[in-house]
């Protein structure tokens, strides 16, 4: 295979699990890609570029999301002539099971799904910490047990996701909503579990081996796309007592 290019519009959790698949196509040919994305994945181009399979992430101007009722739509990204291969890893249809398998059936490929991520180590905290990803505001309907988590841990609580997505208040909490997604898979590498709704954090989270809560909403979807693994557990209405008992 030579030059080769992949394209994924999002949204942000279901791009990212576009990457198992390319980093298998690219690794078994010993080749680099590129990848197109749309406008609304612009917060990915970090992490993606720092990825050695990935030579550029390319976000056509003409491209234009229609709507997000499947992913985002058109599925089909515009390329650049020259390449020799393109695969689109949009969704043509409904996903139908874990996604990133679903990604590399869609183009053909029956393969192990290994969920890795390359990212610059730096310094965290000197002490233990869990993540929580509460997401944006207007999903509070657990913003309780939320509150009461970061109320009962022991530990420090490191809140991550977009700016604004913090609305909570308490001493062991460290803040750093808003920071880049490349920079955030550090924390979220080197903490002691995740706890957060179905997003793109929680797509981070699953490229290691952390205990991860993820906990079902009433914007989580299908539940049948999530992973699922000795380390992944998706407790309905649990308590915050229960969250830290599936976390220790």
């Amino acid at each position: 295979m030579g030059s080769i290019a992949f394209t994924h519009p999002g949204k942000l959790g279901d791009a990212i699990y576009s990457l198992p698949v390319m980093r298998y196509i690219c690794d078994t040919n010993g080749i680099t890609c590129d990848f197109y994305t749309s406008e609304y994945c612009r917060p990915l181009v970090r992490l993606f570029e720092y990825q050695p399979f990935i030579d550029r992430v390319i976000i056509p101007s003409e491209y234009k999301i229609i709507h997000m009722n499947m992913g985002c739509q058109p599925y089909i990204i515009p390329t650049e002539p020259g390449y020799e291969t393109v695969y689109h890893l949009g969704f043509s249809s409904w996903p139908v099971g874990p996604i990133p398998e679903f990604i590399a059936n869609s183009i053909g490929f029956d393969i192990p799904i290994e969920i890795k991520y390359d990212y610059p180590e730096a310094p965290t905290l000197n002490e233990d910490y869990i993540i929580l990803a509460p997401r944006e505001p207007n999903r509070m309907d657990h913003a309780r047990l939320f509150q009461d988590l970061i109320a009962t841990c022991p530990i420090k609580v490191v809140i991550v996701g977009g700016s604004g997505d913090n609305t909570f208040s308490g001493s062991n909490i460290i803040d750093i909503t808003g920071m880049d997604i490349l920079e955030t898979t550090n924390w979220i590498a080197k903490s002691r579990g995740f706890v957060g709704f179905m997003s793109a954090m929680l797509v981070i989270a699953n490229g290691f081996d952390i205990k991860k809560i993820g906990i079902p909403d009433a914007y989580s979807g299908d539940m049948g796309h999530t992973i699922s693994s000795d380390t992944n557990f998706y407790p309905v209405n649990p308590t915050s007592a229960e969250v830290l008992s599936l976390l220790s």
